[in-house]
């Protein structure tokens, strides 16, 4: 496990923090994409991934049938352009939770392989906080 607060590891790249802004209870397994053309095929993928996995998803979410929760969830991404998706090994490392686009976004640069990356930490209504990984090209 990586304890280096100025890196972060995802996907096997390193992250190396550009500044060191406070960020205590940040949770750097999630990333972020506005999704334009290529949230069709994501959507797709986590649907498919959720229905062949209904016991494991059976345990977590509120519904009694994951059919209802997959249609509740294809709603709400056809809804938001903004999806948080949370790291899952075996999702192709996806997994989502949904927010509205009017939540507080406030970014902490990192870079990869001189890439710059966007560390986005979300504020939502329930003042639930998450953060994610960008690629600033989005």
């Amino acid at each position: 496990m990586n304890t280096d607060p100025e890196t972060v590891i995802f996907n096997g790249q390193i992250f190396t923090k550009v500044n060191t802004k406070e960020n205590d209870d940040c949770l750097l397994g999630l990333i972020a994409v506005l999704v334009d053309e290529y949230y069709l095929n994501l959507k797709m993928r986590v649907l498919s991934y959720i229905r062949d996995n209904r016991e494991y998803f059976k345990r977590l979410v509120p519904f009694q049938e994951i059919d209802r929760f997959c249609e509740n969830v294809e709603q709400k991404i056809t809804c938001d352009n903004l999806v948080i998706m949370q790291a899952l090994a075996d999702c192709t490392n996806l997994n989502i939770t949904i927010h509205h686009r009017s939540i507080d976004i406030n970014p902490i640069f990192y870079q990869c392989e001189g890439e710059p990356i966007a560390e986005i930490n979300v504020l939502h209504s329930k003042q639930k906080k998450f953060s994610f990984l960008l690629p600033t090209a989005y």
